[in-house]
């Protein structure tokens, strides 16, 4: 017989022995919190993801992912489409990849619970050799199903966590952060990646030390778990063996292994795998296992860190980021107004165009859908030009051209859209240089010669009282000015703002707001017929402007304008 002090020191350094080994499982959890940010960062190399997470609807993470989202399937895959922007799509695919690095975790942190089941019931040491045996019973109870179907899930979870840590390694090493316009699965779901030796990315991850040399600890596990999912339990008995020695002295219990061979793989013969010749002890061989297997799993992180960091670049993401904050709330005004239905009334609409509108240059997508098919009146339509107040003044001309194609009315009214147009030419700046960022087929002049057929009494009846004055106390034959960049005349596309006052004309030559480039600019000057005059515009109590469509400008002459001179 052992003597007591030996007993007493085996159990010590059982206990010694686990709890490091548990503190190495925490460990590899841990290992991996840094992972996600690396993860985070290499994803999202043009945009800062923490500010967007402020931004990022909860339905994106947790919907068809956790119990705590109670949203089903066709309502998550009404809101994906409506927010099916690469931006988004990127988002919803970190959030995918998130789910599987938190499964991971959640293996890694499972094995120490089934080793707990395990090391209640029999200890990590056995004092004697099989030849001290005398005799034995054999345990076949519901302690020996727990104690064996512990064992089974440890080399389970173990495999399962080196399949779900290769479809993380997979997905960084397919990642194309331009290939996100329409949503895609996982590239490990569709292609149904799973460990294997070499595994399916980054050659920096196959080196010697790490999961993907498939060292022999691992082969093990994989050897062990295939044998327990395909053809059953490894010992088909689930017993539990209870030694005595000389004297009928019991002493530790075990479970016998079946024997491995020198690459760590169950010896076989022909279709049989279960030979038990060296008398080796699971309970004894396990945590062995699981701490190599933790080693390997720690360093195998840290190489995928290092590796992301590497190829990952630092960019300037303050503007792409801002841009991305837009859309994502953008999209969710969209959305609100599609549950909303008829609730969604203009107040709503007002309200999130005031949002929008600064952002118009991006946005003009999210703000066509806002006005599809909506019904103008001239308030209305007023109030939407004026959305985002002075940060919404640059795209009031672009607002009015989404505003004549997506509305229900504002096309085939052609008084309403006179009216609207003439709002968007006083209240805003750089008229040509807005509607050459136009989505849609507009040519201002084209449209001029609509209205001009559509309202041809529009200076008697459409003036207000001022510009009526100023229109009916014109000559016949008219001179006008207007100030020009040497871009435009080059164009020969001239603007439509004309005026009576040369000194007014010389003050737009180079004007700020116009982003005119170079130094030579034109005052061009022409006599027109009153008659073909489209309007005379401005605001009240202010100079007010000839507005005339450039088809009508003939025999224009030009006076070359040096800004040093001015």
């Amino acid at each position: 017989m052992k003597s007591e002090q030996d007993s007493k020191m085996a159990k010590e350094h059982s206990k010694e022995l686990l709890t490091a080994l548990y503190q190495q499982i925490f460990y590899t959890s841990e290992c991996v919190v840094p992972l996600y940010d690396v993860i985070e960062d290499y994803l999202f190399q043009d945009l800062d993801y923490q500010r967007l997470m402020s931004v990022i609807p909860l339905w994106m993470i947790d919907a068809g992912r956790s119990p705590e989202s109670m949203m089903d399937k066709e309502c998550y895959e009404q809101l994906r489409s409506m927010f099916n922007d690469p931006v988004s799509n990127r988002i919803i695919h970190w959030a995918d990849m998130q789910g599987v690095l938190n499964a991971f975790q959640d293996r890694v942190m499972s094995i120490r619970s089934y080793l707990e089941v395990i090391y209640k019931y029999l200890p990590t040491y056995c004092l004697y050799e099989d030849s001290e045996y005398e005799a034995a019973t054999r345990g076949l109870d519901e302690t020996s199903d727990k104690v064996h179907t512990a064992i089974n899930n440890v080399f389970v979870s173990l495999c399962s966590s080196f399949d779900l840590f290769t479809k993380v390694v997979y997905e960084c090493s397919e990642y194309d952060s331009q290939d996100f316009s329409k949503y895609k699965k996982l590239k490990c779901r569709t292609q149904s990646i799973l460990y294997k030796k070499g595994n399916f990315g980054f050659d920096e991850l196959k080196a010697d030390g790490l999961l993907y040399s498939e060292p022999k600890y691992v082969r093990t596990a994989i050897s062990f778990r295939d044998e327990f999912i395909h053809n059953g339990a490894w010992d088909y008995r689930c017993a539990i063996y209870y030694p005595f020695v000389e004297g009928g002295n019991p002493v530790e219990p075990f479970i016998l292994m079946p024997d491995i061979d020198i690459e760590g793989r169950l010896v076989s013969s022909g279709t049989r795998n279960k030979f038990y010749a060296k008398g080796n002890k699971i309970n004894v061989f396990l945590p062995e296992l699981v701490k190599g297997i933790m080693e390997l799993l720690n360093n195998t992180i840290k190489t995928l860190i290092n590796v992301l960091q590497k190829k990952t670049s630092i960019k300037n993401k303050t503007k792409a980021t801002e841009m991305a904050i837009c859309r994502l709330l953008g999209n969710q005004i969209v959305s609100k107004k599609n549950i909303m239905g008829d609730k969604y009334s203009d107040e709503e609409l007002l309200k999130d165009m005031d949002f929008l509108m600064p952002e118009f240059l991006s946005l003009h997508s999210i703000i066509a859908r806002l006005c599809k098919g909506l019904t103008l009146t001239k308030d209305l339509g007023i109030q939407l030009m004026y959305s985002g107040y002075s940060n919404g003044r640059p795209f009031r001309m672009l607002m009015f051209v989404l505003l004549l194609n997506e509305t229900a009315n504002l096309r085939d009214d052609a008084q309403l859209a006179y009216h609207l147009l003439k709002e968007a030419y006083i209240m805003t700046d750089n008229i040509y240089g807005q509607l050459k960022k136009t989505t849609y087929d507009f040519a201002l002049e084209d449209y001029l010669e609509n209205l001009e057929n559509e309202l041809p009494n529009r200076n008697s009846d459409e003036l207000t009282d001022e510009e009526k004055y100023i229109y009916e106390g014109l000559p016949q034959k008219v001179t006008v000015y207007r100030g020009m960049c040497d871009e435009e005349k080059q164009s020969r596309q001239f603007g439509i703002s004309w005026t009576m006052d040369k000194n007014n004309a010389l003050d737009y030559v180079f004007y700020k707001k116009n982003e005119v480039i170079g130094d030579i600019g034109w005052c061009a000057n022409m006599e027109i017929d009153k008659s073909e005059i489209f309007a005379v515009w401005g605001v009240k109590g202010e100079k007010k402007e000839i507005v005339i469509n450039p088809k009508k400008c003939k025999n224009i002459s030009f006076c070359e304008i040096s800004k040093k001179d001015l």
